[in-house]
Parts: C-alpha cells; sequence; structure tokens
C-alpha cells in the first residue's frame, strides 16, 4: 500500500489547482521533458536540471510573457497544505533548489560552458493554506522566493475546503500519488491523456472518482488566478469568479480596495467585485495593533503598497497588459473622512 501523509496529498492537489487556474491566463503548464534539456523525466516524477543535481518539482509554469533583457521565465510551484504557519525549513529547501537550476550550464562538448540551447529564468512560488512564519517570510525575502498565503483568500476558499475532504488515510490498496496526480491532470487537461499504471487499475479508478470528484468540479468551477506585484513590491495571488468578463477591462482600470472581516478584495468603481486576495504577512505585522488594522492602519497599507498593479489577460491567443490603479477620488474621500473622525 502506498504509504503517504494526507498533508502530503492535500499539498500535491493545491499544486494542481493552481497549475489549472494558472492556465487560463499567462502561463502553460510544463508536464514532460519534451525535447527539453533543462528538464528530465525521473522515476518519481518531471526534474529540474540543477548545477549539481536534479530536482523534483511536479508544479511547473512558464510565463507566455517575456520582459526585455530577460530569458523565458518559468515558474516552479510548491503548494503546503498543512494545519500550521508554514517555516523556515520549506523555504530553505526552496532557496536551494532555485539557486542550483539557476545555475545550470550546458558544456558545449568541448570542456567550456557555453549558454543553454534555451535559458529560463526561473521563480520560485510557495503557496500555503496557512500564513508564513516571519523567519521563513524575512528568510525568504532575502533569497527572492515568492510567499504566497491564501487563507484569506475567498474566491480560492471552495478549492480550500474541498482539499480539506480529501483522503486515503482509511483506505485499504489506497493509489498512489503518482496515480493520483496523473488522474487530476487528465481531469483537468484531458489533452494529455496520462496513463494512471495500477494493479487493480478498475478499483482503483473507482476510489479516484469518489474521493476527488468534488475537488475536481468545484476547481473546474472556480475563476482565473494571477501573480501580480503590488505597486511592484509585495507579490500577491489575485483570484477571481469565473463570471467575470476579463476582455471588458481597459488598458487602464480605476479600482478600489477594501478589508471586510479579515477579507481583502479589490472592486470596480462601481461597486463589481473583481478579485480577492490574502493580504502578505509582513505588511500585516508591520502594521497590526493587538492583531487588528485600524482604519487608519489600513489607509496606510492602501497608500505605500496598493496604488497599483498590472495583470495579463488573453485575447484571441494574444496577450494583453492590463493596469489596475487606486481611484484617487474615492481615496481622498477616504482620507477626509479619517481627518474627520
Amino acid at each position: 500500500m502506498a504509504r503517504y501523509t494526507d498533508e502530503t496529498l492535500r499539498g500535491m492537489l493545491l499544486e494542481e489547482a493552481i497549475l489549472l487556474i494558472l492556465s487560463r491566463t499567462a502561463y502553460s503548464p510544463i508536464f514532460s521533458k519534451n525535447g527539453d534539456e533543462s528538464l528530465n523525466d525521473g522515476t518519481s516524477g518531471l526534474e529540474v536540471v540543477g548545477r549539481g543535481a536534479n530536482h523534483q518539482i511536479d508544479a511547473i509554469a512558464d510565463s507566455l510573457y517575456t520582459p526585455p533583457f530577460c530569458n523565458q521565465q518559468r515558474l516552479l510551484i510548491e503548494a503546503k497544505f498543512r494545519g500550521k504557519k508554514t517555516g523556515i525549513d520549506v523555504v530553505r529547501n526552496a532557496t536551494g533548489v532555485y539557486k542550483d537550476v539557476s545555475e545550470h550550464w550546458v558544456s558545449n562538448g568541448r570542456g567550456a560552458r557555453s549558454t543553454l540551447k534555451k535559458r529560463y529564468h526561473y521563480l520560485y512560488a510557495i503557496f500555503s493554506k496557512e500564513p508564513f512564519s516571519k523567519p521563513a517570510q524575512n528568510y525568504a525575502y532575502a533569497q527572492d522566493i515568492f510567499l504566497l498565503p491564501l487563507k484569506r483568500n475567498s474566491l480560492f476558499g471552495p478549492i480550500i475546503d474541498a482539499i480539506d475532504s480529501v483522503s486515503f488515510s482509511n483506505t485499504e490498496n489506497r493509489p498512489s500519488l503518482s496515480s493520483v496526480r496523473k488522474y487530476v491532470r487528465n481531469r483537468f487537461f484531458p489533452q494529455i491523456n496520462l496513463d494512471i499504471e495500477e494493479d487493480r487499475i478498475d478499483l482503483s479508478m473507482a476510489l479516484l472518482e469518489s474521493e476527488l470528484s468534488n475537488f475536481v468540479q468545484v476547481s473546474r468551477q472556480r475563476g482565473y488566478g494571477f501573480i501580480t506585484m503590488l505597486n511592484g513590491k509585495f507579490p500577491v495571488f489575485l483570484s477571481t469568479d469565473r463570471e467575470i468578463d476579463l476582455q471588458s477591462f481597459n488598458e487602464t482600470n480605476d479600482v478600489r480596495i477594501r478589508v471586510i472581516d479579515n477579507e481583502w478584495y479589490i472592486e470596480s468603481i462601481v461597486g463589481d467585485r473583481l478579485f480577492t486576495f490574502d493580504l502578505p504577512e509582513e505588511i500585516f505585522a508591520k502594521y497590526e495593533e493587538g492583531g487588528f488594522l485600524s482604519p487608519r492602519k489600513l489607509y496606510n497599507i492602501k497608500q505605500r503598497y496598493m496604488t497599483e498593479f498590472y495583470v495579463f489577460v488573453t485575447q484571441d491567443g494574444d496577450l494583453k497588459l492590463i493596469k489596475f490603479q487606486m481611484d484617487q477620488s474615492w481615496f481622498q474621500r477616504v482620507r477626509q473622512n479619517l481627518r474627520n473622525h
């Protein structure tokens, strides 16, 4: 019987859900080597070739946009589904992998180093059901690892709830993690058609269908996901509803950022909710007082970190860069109300 914890299983499902949602915007998931010299089809899954070793990383996505003076961006994704804060140990491991793959070179056969036939600018993002510990945040910031908490991201919440109910702990002849991942990918990305290899394939498929059908359905029904930088400083994962019309955005859009019961969301100037996100813990810790954010503290956070951000949307196969900026007239009214009180 395959041995793994529910925490490991659920972290893997979270990675797959994130891949699915990112694939709807400006990222293309990578599932196999397919002639890419920077990857390797290892015995336990896809590996990224590093300077000193190959590293198994199952969730990989290439950005569809390559900025000037930069190699194509390749996002390496890790997800944690723990019942406690994600600690510095996870970030240390990510840093080692990130640095090793970023230093990979390919020999030209004559003993000298040459550039890869195609090189990538690697980015490493860790998603977490729970917040990150302060040491983890400090270390990640120093090492250029992106931390993306999800706990207070309300539009992503249904996926978290669906994952939380998945377990094979009390199941005899539980399927392997590899089979679970392949099953999920076949449902999310049917075009790849992966083979599920199990000794008792009929029983395993019935079990997978029974335990994972709700997670698959909920993930398919959710909307889009965007990784962006608030004011170019802090990364956040923006979630949207599936009903949102991405093509209705102008090149520049005025928005308002609100928080109710620790739920952060971004709305249009007419009050339509566009995105939800989880505030980075390092920002909250800097401004909170007794575990809460006063109206004035909230104003200061928005003024310093949230005046603008950008996302990519796809339009007829092409990428469109969209800018969102704080509605200044609304922001001035907020400031005036604070002065009056």
